[in-house]
């Protein structure tokens, strides 16, 4: 199995990267970032919950489009020597 921390890591990497080079993603994210954040104060709460994510539909949409760009921008392959190298540019 090849998953693991590092391609967490890689995945975190490259979606803060491309929202990064997108000011109104990050707008948005914050947008609807702080949106959630005044209706968990209002419930009374003081910290987000996995549903309060799953609810956020734009972070959830970045997300998956994060994952997907990573999927097509690092793609690997084995080396005879049974070592992973890039076939195409990854970050």
């Amino acid at each position: 199995m090849l998953a693991g921390y590092e391609t967490t890591a890689t995945a975190l990497t490259w979606a803060l990267l491309e929202i990064a080079r997108r000011p109104d993603v990050q707008s948005r994210l914050r947008r609807e970032i702080r949106q959630k954040a005044r209706e968990i104060a209002a419930r009374g709460d003081s910290g987000f919950t996995a549903n309060d994510f799953d609810d956020m539909e734009y972070l959830t949409a970045v997300i998956k489009v994060s994952k997907d760009d990573l999927s097509r921008k690092c793609a690997f392959q084995l080396a005879p020597i049974g070592v992973l190298r890039h076939v195409s540019p990854c970050l």
